[in-house]
C-alpha cells in the first residue's frame, strides 16, 4: 500500500474520531503527544514515514513543503 493510502486511510477514521472527540474531551498536551509518537510509530512500521525523518513537515501543507504531488 503507498504512503498516500495509508494517509489517506488515516485521515478518514483517526482524525474523524479525534475531532469527533476534541469538543467534548479535554485532551491534555501529554495524551496529544503520546498519541502523536503512536502514529509516528504505526506509519514508520507500515514504511509511510522514515524514523529520522523531520516530524514538523508531517504537518505542513504540502504546497508550502515544495512537494512534486498536490
Amino acid at each position: 500500500m503507498s504512503s498516500a493510502k495509508i494517509i489517506s486511510a488515516i485521515n478518514t477514521r483517526a482524525v474523524s474520531v479525534i475531532r469527533y472527540g476534541a469538543g467534548i474531551v479535554d485532551w491534555t498536551r501529554e495524551t496529544l503527544d503520546v498519541l502523536d509518537r503512536k502514529t509516528r510509530k504505526v506509519m514508520t512500521m507500515h514504511e509511510a514515514h522514515q524514523p529520522k525523518a523531520d516530524i514538523d513537515r508531517l504537518y505542513m501543507k504540502r504546497s508550502s513543503r515544495g512537494s512534486r504531488e498536490d
